[in-house]
């Protein structure tokens, strides 16, 4: 059975690149660019992992994190995207990694798989 992952990013085009690596790679991928959907798909089902891109529009990725994590029964993996915002300032609190943009596909893959294992 594959690995479910939830992708929560604004960006379109990150999203649906991630999602088309992810799929490639034979993950299960639920991608939205909305944090009201991202919550919803969070308490309805089961994820492996969740990408959670920190500038988001309503709600930072910190607070959307808070929200998920006090809503869902899930003690899964959460990874925050780090775009220009310098890995020193990111509030690593909630979150299980984290991976730098603007990314390659195999940086990429290597912290998902590392965030599943």
């Amino acid at each position: 059975m594959s690995k479910k992952i939830l992708i929560v990013d604004d960006n379109k085009s990150d999203l649906d690149s991630m999602k088309k690596i992810l799929e490639k790679a034979k993950y299960d991928v639920v991608a939205t660019a909305s944090e009201k959907t991202a919550l919803v798909h969070v308490n309805k089902q089961k994820f492996d992992l969740i990408l959670l891109d920190i500038n988001m529009p309503k709600l930072s990725g910190y607070e959307l994190l808070k929200l998920m994590k006090r809503d869902s029964k899930s003690d899964k993996p959460v990874i925050m995207f780090v775009s220009i915002v310098p890995y020193t300032k990111v509030d690593m609190s909630g979150a299980d990694g984290f991976i730098q943009k603007p990314f390659d596909e195999k940086s990429f893959l290597g912290g998902v798989k590392k965030a599943l294992n």
